[in-house]
């Protein structure tokens, strides 16, 4: 077999591009889903009803939907690929190495940087935490084309 047939060669770029993909229409999927629940909140419940709790209550909740869409969403999106670029039997591996890389990773920064005093925010105090996560679950995404290059070579 000739190395550079474009059947044998790894498909290192796409299978990446897929994974930051994945990343990307998560976080803006969330964000939307976020602001949506948060606007819908704030135009059903008054705040005269619950003595000013309303607005609070509209964030908060937008702010857990918004992160449970982009969890899911993020999710969704490592399988089909793994679906898509991975042989039987080596999918639940990709998807299980990347979710791990991206919750041990993110652990281990945040708290390296709790360690050195340099977490936290001007407004909620986790600001810098969220953007660690974000970055660390982009960076997770090298796992894929990891993992494509080690099923590549095993054949």
């Amino acid at each position: 077999m000739d190395p550079t047939d474009a059947t044998t060669r790894p498909r290192t770029g796409r299978v990446l591009g897929w994974a930051l993909g994945c990343v990307l229409v998560a976080v803006l999927l969330g964000i939307a889903v976020g602001v949506l629940v948060t606007l819908a909140m704030n135009a059903l419940v008054s705040d005269e009803a619950t003595n000013g709790w309303a607005g609070l209550a509209a964030v908060v909740v937008g702010v857990l939907a918004g992160v449970v869409t982009a969890i899911v969403s993020w999710v969704v999106g490592l399988v089909i690929g793994a679906r898509r670029y991975f042989p039987r039997g080596s999918r639940i591996p990709a998807v299980l190495l990347t979710l791990g890389t991206a919750a041990v990773g993110s652990a281990a920064v945040i708290a390296l940087l709790d360690a050195a005093g340099v977490s936290g925010g001007a407004v909620t105090g986790s600001e810098t935490n969220v953007l660690v996560i974000v970055a660390v679950v982009a960076l997770s995404a090298a796992v894929f084309p990891w993992w494509e290059r080690r099923l590549s070579r095993r054949t």
